[in-house]
């Protein structure tokens, strides 16, 4: 369904303009793709200094931990290991979604992996788990990312995981907590508003 190959990444909104609606960071991350149909695609994690940003802004970097690793240099394939991990687990999701068990990506059993490696035992924190120093790494956040899609597979339910019913020009994935699972578009304000704006227009 992704079409990547064939389409252009652009930057251009602000980090604090756009929305986060996923309900899980695992979704919010493949929805960092603005629009996944367009021809220019905008990308909201185009380069290191976006990627430690936004990993700020949904929480799986602490400020302290964000002021370290972004101030660091060697991210020389940082990004593309990111958005291999985003399309992966994208068309992973889908499928799962669709209602098949898919083969796990490569790169989710990668940072699935790192991300139990690199944690440890510790009675000083809330849930009883902190961070080995070494872990504490710019691919930090894919590792989180990748412990919260396994999360969300053993503790959530599959029917809540759903596409946005924009189709064909949004493409974004959010797991709907409404109280009677109807939840139907990544945002009413934005895609539901739109569609509802067609119906009514004919």
């Amino acid at each position: 369904m992704d079409s990547s190959a064939n389409q252009r990444l652009v930057t251009v909104r602000p980090l604090s303009r756009i929305r986060i609606v996923g309900g899980r960071v695992c979704l919010d991350f493949v929805n960092t793709v603005h629009d996944r149909f367009a021809a220019a695609r905008e990308d909201y994690i185009a380069d290191a200094g976006r990627y430690f940003a936004w990993s700020k802004r949904v929480g799986i970097l602490s400020n302290a931990e964000h002021s370290r690793l972004a101030s660091r240099n060697g991210h020389n394939h940082l990004m593309s290991d990111a958005r291999k991990f985003r399309e992966e687990l994208y068309a992973f999701l889908l499928g799962y979604i669709g209602g098949r068990v898919p083969s796990p990506p490569a790169s989710l059993a990668r940072w699935m992996a790192r991300g139990w490696a690199g944690l440890r035992f510790d009675t000083r924190t809330q849930n009883y788990v902190s961070w080995e120093p070494r872990a504490v790494d710019a691919y930090l956040p894919l590792k989180r990312i990748a412990l919260d899609v396994l999360e969300m597979l053993q503790q959530g339910q599959r029917t809540r995981i759903r596409l946005c019913a924009a189709r064909g020009e949004c493409g974004w994935l959010f797991y709907d907590v409404s109280k009677g699972g109807t939840r139907r578009w990544c945002s009413m304000e934005t895609c539901g508003s739109i569609t509802k704006m067609r119906r009514y227009r004919g």
